[in-house]
């Protein structure tokens, strides 16, 4: 893997995925990049992104020493997304295959990681946070185990040459997402969306290109070497506004119905305890973690960001619910 005209070599792990697809493209504009893709039906699409196919697996040591021959940088975004499952499956994926290519990109003297998180590490207690907030636990296991991959990378960093950039995201949205704003258009067609406390906390939603925009900008960038960093809504829109811009856009009525806080955590509780008695693989329609996403306000600090890589939401809430309906009418998916 001879670097040739291109500033780095760039391996990329979860590049199928919805942020991993669009890094990949933005990244190949600029440097050599490598996919790391489980299934050879994978290396086509990756290859039609503008990377080069890797066949290897996160929980394969050998594929991964192999993978990170000569590469300089890695963005890690591989993991089981989901707030629902089995605690050893996010465990063994999320945590265990994180370590694993953490260490295997530092036998092979990659000089950074960049590793894809989530601001719910921070809790969802109502508060302000920034870098420097507590690691709040939660009862969702996706995000424990991204709380538990977040400290061995630093622990492991301390120890090694290797440099780590953490990236945290709050709610991303965009063309290509198949599960999260699906699932509320679903809902508000069907006139079963409900809010909590009326909508009235606030949320961070933002767009896939600028946190795209902002993983690519930390690539090789010093400055952000050992650094953790928020990105995240500059706008502060209520959860009962996003439902407005987005039934608006679909030409429905926006939810009229709603429930107290206190109330549909109680219920949210009860669905998660009886779903996990029962060993159900699908989740319930309510569960604590999910009141707290639109029951608490959230809202954090993008200062940092601001100064170290000059990152900046370029894309309003409005406008990106308009790109992304266009997207999912055209797709036929609405």
């Amino acid at each position: 893997m001879g670097k040739g005209d291109w500033a780095m070599n760039v391996l990329v792990t979860g590049s199928t995925g919805f942020v991993g697809s669009c890094l990949v493209k933005k990244l190949s504009k600029r440097h050599r990049v490598f996919a790391l893709v489980r299934k050879k039906k994978d290396s086509k699409k990756v290859k039609s992104l503008g990377a080069h196919p890797i066949i290897g697996d996160i929980l394969d040591n050998n594929s991964l020493r192999g993978a990170c021959k000569n590469i300089d940088a890695i963005y890690h975004l591989a993991g089981l997304v989901s707030d629902w499952g089995a605690f050893e499956s996010f465990m063994s994926v999320n945590y265990q295959g994180t370590l694993n290519l953490v260490k295997a990109a530092e036998s092979s003297g990659v000089r950074q990681f960049v590793f894809m998180s989530t601001l719910n590490v921070l809790g969802m207690e109502g508060q302000e946070s920034n870098e420097d907030s507590p690691y709040h636990p939660s009862s969702s296991y996706y995000v424990n185990a991204k709380i538990m991959a977040e400290k061995a990378i630093i622990h492991f960093a301390h120890d090694h040459s290797i440099k780590f950039t953490i990236i945290r995201a709050c709610r991303l949205y965009g063309p290509g997402d198949n599960t999260y704003l699906p699932e509320f258009i679903r809902l508000l067609k069907l006139g079963k969306m409900v809010m909590i406390d009326k909508g009235k906390k606030l949320n961070s939603f933002l767009y896939v290109d600028d946190v795209v925009e902002a993983l690519a900008k930390v690539c090789g960038n010093r400055r952000c070497y050992n650094q953790i960093i928020h990105t995240s809504s500059q706008e502060k829109t209520t959860n009962a506004q996003f439902l407005e811009f987005l039934a608006k856009e679909l030409s429905v009525n926006p939810p009229a119905k709603s429930l107290p806080y206190w109330f549909a955590l109680v219920l949210g509780f009860l669905f998660e305890k009886f779903y996990r008695l029962i060993g159900s693989p699908k989740p319930p329609l309510i569960t604590p973690f999910r009141v707290k996403l639109v029951g608490r306000d959230h809202y954090y600090s993008t200062e940092k960001a601001r100064r170290l890589i000059g990152f900046k939401q370029k894309v309003t809430l409005m406008k990106g619910i308009r790109k992304s309906c266009d997207y999912y009418k055209n797709a036929g998916i609405i």
